[in-house]
């Protein structure tokens, strides 16, 4: 199928990102028509984001340090406080939740 190009969204979802490519479907696209002006997207982990496009236009770069240091906290923090709450209880077969760790979900 083809279209034209409209927009990209970046939708946050729970524990991940969703990209979106919205398209425009219609009328069939000449495959040879000019590409005056292209950008390339490249997702990554260390960076969440490298942008550089044939207009001229000094590329961009986003960092993901920020948000691996968010994550790792969060990580941390959650197994801290389920490592607390289980402390001293034998059996994997109780339900170990409090108000604080339903927060974190």
């Amino acid at each position: 199928m083809t279209g034209f190009f409209q927009q990209v969204r970046i939708v946050p979802k729970y524990d991940r990102f969703t990209v979106e490519f919205v398209m425009l479907i219609g009328k069939k696209i000449e495959i040879g028509a000019k590409k005056e002006r292209c950008m390339g997207v490249d997702l990554g982990i260390d960076n969440i984001a490298s942008v550089a496009t044939n207009t001229g236009m000094t590329p961009c770069l986003f960092k993901g340090g920020r948000v691996k240091c968010v994550n790792q906290w969060y990580n941390k923090m959650r197994s801290r406080y389920y490592a607390v709450l289980r402390n001293g209880k034998k059996g994997h077969k109780s339900v170990y939740q409090t108000r604080r760790l339903i927060g974190f979900d």
